[in-house]
């Protein structure tokens, strides 16, 4: 019994400073391992991925392949893997880019490219994501290495995303105001033309070849809603020449030839109640070297117009005696 005792004893003192020999050795930086002999092999640790070699590290920047669920989930997908700081920046790229797009085709069409736009920001995920994924992987990368220190910790990923998100929903409040303003007045009627809307009415007024609509702020808050209405110059200019000529008994059009852009605007005031009434119409021809002739006309002129789908009334209203003189109309461009 006592020989038994005795081994056991020593198996199990055996068994302590084999784990404490162990213990110490793995604090010096290596790894251990006992045999079944009882012998205690030691050998070094394996490198962690922060510190692989350049070869490894130039290997990552071919990893380039199309990412199918980059694609359709965008940035959650770069959130859910970890990548949440490049996630939120694509983001916050990608955001910037649709605005300046719909700014600049919006400048010179009225298409929806919200399709385009979507393709374009998936394909950006879809392209980066395997890529941006191995080296936060192998190399602990979370953002790029051009962005400055705050740009790239946590606080400031946070802060600037949030500022911008800020931004975003103030611009696009401003927006849906404006945009209330201009329904407003689009879907409204004037009095003795009940027929159809204002909206429908302008915008299909046929002399015109685009017509826009936006608000506009004085500086004592008055808000007002502007219409405008892009002209063919030559038709302008032949019912400009007949209005010329019954006016100052001669046929001398030298100005009329001069002018390429024929822009009619008319004015509709927004009242604090919510009701509007125009307050203004008014011509501008542009002729020579940056030179204009805006004349005022009266609206009533221009809604005979409109609402017959005509054009006749408000451009001779343009070229009477009182618009030539109060606006210093030239005898000849030059």
């Amino acid at each position: 019994m006592r020989v038994w005792r005795r081994l056991l004893e020593n198996s199990l003192s055996a068994k302590v400073s084999c784990w404490l020999i162990r213990l110490l050795i793995h604090g010096s930086g290596h790894d251990t391992k006992i045999s079944h002999l009882g012998l205690i092999r030691t050998f070094p640790k394996s490198q962690p991925h922060l510190s692989r070699s350049k070869k490894e590290q130039i290997k990552g920047q071919n990893v380039i392949n199309f990412n199918v669920l980059a694609f359709i989930f965008g940035p959650f997908y770069y959130i859910t893997k970890g990548m949440w700081k490049k996630g939120l920046y694509l983001f916050l790229l990608t955001l910037g880019l649709n605005l300046l797009s719909l700014v600049l085709v919006g400048m010179f069409t009225d298409r929806d490219i919200s399709k385009v736009l979507y393709i374009i920001n998936s394909s950006i995920y879809g392209l980066t994501a395997n890529y941006d994924f191995y080296r936060y992987y192998k190399l602990g990368e979370t953002t790029w290495d051009w962005m400055p220190k705050w740009m790239a910790s946590s606080v400031g990923t946070v802060s600037l995303v949030a500022a911008s998100l800020i931004g975003v929903v103030l611009l696009a409040y401003s927006e849906m105001a404006a945009a209330d303003n201009v329904s407003l007045v689009q879907d409204g009627y004037l009095g003795g033309y009940k027929q159809t809307t204002i909206g429908k009415a302008f915008d299909g007024w046929q002399a015109c070849t685009k017509t826009s609509w936006r608000e506009q702020q004085a500086s004592n808050g008055a808000i007002s809603v502007i219409y405008q209405c892009s002209m063919n110059a030559n038709q302008v200019k032949s019912i400009g020449k007949r209005s010329l000529t019954f006016v100052t008994g001669q046929m001398d059009d030298s100005f009329l030839v001069h002018i390429n852009v024929a822009l009619l605007a008319v004015s509709f005031q927004i009242n604090l109640d919510d009701t509007f009434e125009i307050n203004g119409a008014q011509w501008a021809f542009k002729y020579g070297e940056g030179k204009t002739y805006s004349p005022f006309v009266d609206p009533n002129y221009v809604l005979k117009d409109i609402y017959a789908n005509r054009l006749k009334d408000s451009v001779e209203d343009a070229f009477t005696f009182d618009n030539l003189v109060m606006n210093h109309m030239p005898a000849k461009a030059n």
